[in-house]
């Protein structure tokens, strides 16, 4: 899992532009020993942060990467997240 800001006083965050990754979108993820993997968007959503679930978070099961950033509401609140879901390419 990755999180981060969307914007910070007033400045765009370094997930600013997840609301434009849609199903489908690539991402390419580097580790500290040089290799690059790949990965697909099979989701992009929005829940609100009290009704975010634990599944997110597990361990097990297919391998994947989430992606979370906070998102405004109607009224410009951050009560809501935007989740994205990669599934691993290469």
């Amino acid at each position: 899992m990755i999180a981060g800001h969307v914007s910070n006083n007033g400045t765009n965050g370094a997930l600013y532009k997840l609301k434009n990754v849609g199903t489908g979108s690539m991402a390419y993820l580097g580790c500290g020993n040089g290799q690059v993997s790949t990965w697909q968007a099979t989701s992009s959503y929005v829940k609100n942060q009290n009704a975010l679930t634990w599944d997110l978070f597990n361990p097990n099961g297919t391998n994947r990467l989430v992606v979370v950033t906070c998102e405004a509401d109607a009224n410009g609140n951050y009560t809501q997240n935007r989740i994205v879901i990669f599934s691993r390419v290469s």
